[in-house]
């Protein structure tokens, strides 16, 4: 049989091997319907890896935790609108960038601030996934959309922003203020320890 012979969705006769050797460590409940070809590549990798020992029909209703920090009880700082669209082209700003260690006189604005972190770390939008018609995708991509970082900001000086130590909260495009007041000493204090860590020490 050659491969202009067989149809399989798109397999080749090459791949019918592996997908027996896969059928073999897939169990469906009879009143279940039947598997496509990708659940049978996930759903192997899924209850061994995540949920060991689940069967189908447990993982149809298992939900992974939402991938948004929870900042329930802190204080919020609303940010402003983002500029949807970025004026530099991309070539131009991978030119330019540089690591600068004197700033310009003037503060940051929040619209400023609210436009990088939308860009970096905001929400794509929400569309149906993990058993839910509503999970958020962030704008950065991470593996099967979990976003396991949280973006942590030190603001000394922003303006409208009180100084302090902040959890960006994608959800509400808002800051959430962890601690207050002028961190310029403690991330002085950080970047020392870390200087001094040796090649056995473990710095966090």
């Amino acid at each position: 049989m050659t491969s202009d012979e067989v149809d399989l969705n798109g397999l080749r006769p090459a791949d019918l091997p592996a997908l027996s050797t896969l059928l073999g460590t897939v169990r469906v409940a009879p009143d279940q319907p039947p598997l496509r070809v990708r659940d049978l590549v996930h759903a192997p990798m899924r209850s061994g890896a995540l949920f060991d020992g689940a069967t189908h029909a447990e993982l149809l209703y298992l939900r992974p935790p939402m991938p948004l920090p929870d900042v329930s009880g802190l204080p919020s700082f609303p940010l402003p609108a983002p500029d949807e669209k970025l004026g530099a082209p991309l070539d131009e700003t991978i030119e330019e960038r540089r690591s600068r260690h004197h700033f310009g006189p003037s503060p940051m604005s929040c619209a400023t601030l609210s436009t990088l972190l939308h860009h970096a770390a905001g929400l794509r939008g929400y569309q149906p996934a993990y058993n839910t018609r509503t999970y958020p995708f962030r704008r950065a991509p991470s593996e099967g959309g979990l976003a396991p970082v949280d973006l942590l900001m030190v603001a000394n000086d922003v303006s409208g922003l009180p100084q302090g130590l902040y959890l960006y909260d994608p959800a509400d495009h808002a800051m959430a203020q962890l601690d207050r007041g002028n961190m310029r000493g403690k991330l002085t204090e950080v970047a020392r320890t870390r200087a001094g860590c040796s090649a056995r020490t473990r710095c966090f």
